[in-house]
């Protein structure tokens, strides 16, 4: 059995991703999705001390923590208890916000008891997979805010956006830790992951039972403002994705989250941010609708948030780094040092892992940045590395361990 637990905030198109993936998979039939919150206000669940909030608005108006706990520990009951998984089924999915926020408070507390007994009572040797996603912040403040008839007074900052996503992340982790722990689990992985990736990277991260993954670097800020050196790096990006789709290995790509684009709105000394500024992804399989019209921003939020912005690029970057097995750096040195792809070498380098680097001679590179040594040793041609990560992609497939 494959349980998929799929968390994010508010704002996240979570339900939206879920329907299309089961679709472009085709393995709806074979799979069984449980949405907490339809879950959580399911008046069938009335019972005797057991009265489920009207609506997910009610219950996120509730002063009472203790109430809203109850609210959650009775759901988790329900989903343990009353709900049958069919014979037939292969992966279980579960739609679910860890953590909530409203009114500068985030409740509840994360209890992985509920999890593991939820879990238990599936497959107790079920493999677990955790799929955080995550969104560029000013796409989810635009989310929210279109969404403040519907859930009044929701609406957050960009920095609350901020805050409350590095604590859905640091939950996820917490949560797969948990359970990897108990009694009978084979594993629990969390992953983090733009919703904007395109659909060949969550097929080859959420069907496969072990999957492979890849990370590409690249410079970005050395080359997004120059038409040239985006075309190249989209061909290279564009190519390794083509190569993860025929081998099933996941691909994690950095561009498909582009915050840093607030920093030059804010430079400029604007209040609407430009999606023309957004690094040009190319995908058509995408499994939301990305809507890519301006956005208006307060500037203050704006200023606000750009250090929290510059901290979490950082931090999420080589976190990224973390969860695959491989990374693919394309020419550091073009435009000049990037130091996002340094920082990403030296990370793989002290984790141990194995690195594929383009680097040709055109690229200028100073000696005292040089961060290759023996063991990094940079392909000159490109004909050469990329028959080098068709090689190494093929070694990882997860085609070759079955």
């Amino acid at each position: 059995m494959n349980i998929v637990i799929i968390t994010g905030i508010s704002g996240i198109k979570k339900s939206e991703f879920l329907e299309n993936f089961l679709k472009k998979t085709g393995i709806k039939d074979v799979s069984q999705v449980i949405k907490f919150e339809d879950e959580l206000t399911r008046q069938k669940r009335r019972a005797p001390g057991i009265i489920p909030p009207a609506s997910v608005g009610a219950f996120l108006d509730q002063d009472s923590s203790s109430n809203k706990v109850t609210a959650i520990e009775q759901t988790f009951s329900w989903i343990t208890n009353s709900i049958r998984i069919n014979k037939n089924t292969q992966y279980v999915f579960l739609d679910i916000h860890l953590e909530y926020y409203k009114k500068t408070e985030y409740f509840p507390p994360l209890n992985p008891a509920h999890f593991r007994g939820w879990i238990d009572n599936i497959d107790p040797d079920a493999n677990v997979k955790i799929i955080n996603l995550i969104d560029d912040v000013f796409n989810i403040w635009q989310v929210l805010k279109e969404r403040e008839e519907k859930y009044p007074n929701t609406r957050l900052t960009l920095r609350e956006i901020l805050a409350w996503r590095s604590l859905e992340t640091l939950q996820s982790e917490s949560l797969a830790a948990s359970i990897a722990a108990g009694a009978g689990q084979k594993s629990a992985v969390p992953y983090m992951v733009s919703i904007k990736h395109p659909f060949s990277t969550f097929r080859n991260l959420i069907i496969p039972e072990v999957p492979a993954s890849i990370y590409l670097s690249y410079p970005i800020s050395k080359t997004r403002n120059v038409k040239k050196r985006v075309e190249q790096v989209n061909d290279f990006r564009n190519k390794v994705h083509e190569l993860g789709k025929k081998y099933n290995v996941a691909v994690f790509d950095p561009v498909t989250i582009d915050e840093l684009i607030l920093k030059q709105t804010s430079k400029e000394r604007k209040s609407v941010l430009a999606q023309s500024l957004r690094w040009p992804l190319e995908s058509d399989d995408l499994l939301i609708d990305d809507d890519v019209s301006d956005i208006r921003l307060p500037p203050s939020e704006i200023d606000d948030s750009i250090s929290y912005v510059e901290h979490q690029v950082k931090s999420r970057d080589l976190k990224l780094v973390e969860q695959a097995a491989l990374l693919v750096v394309f020419r550091p040195f073009y435009g000049g040092m990037s130091t996002g792809a340094l920082a990403e070498i030296r990370h793989a380098k002290n984790l141990g892992m194995d690195v594929c680097i383009y680097s040709p001679s055109d690229d200028r590179i100073d000696s005292s940045d040089n961060p290759f040594d023996t063991s990094f040793a940079p392909i000159q041609s490109a004909d050469e590395f990329y028959k080098t990560i068709e090689t190494k992609l093929e070694t990882l497939s997860p085609n070759n361990k079955r």
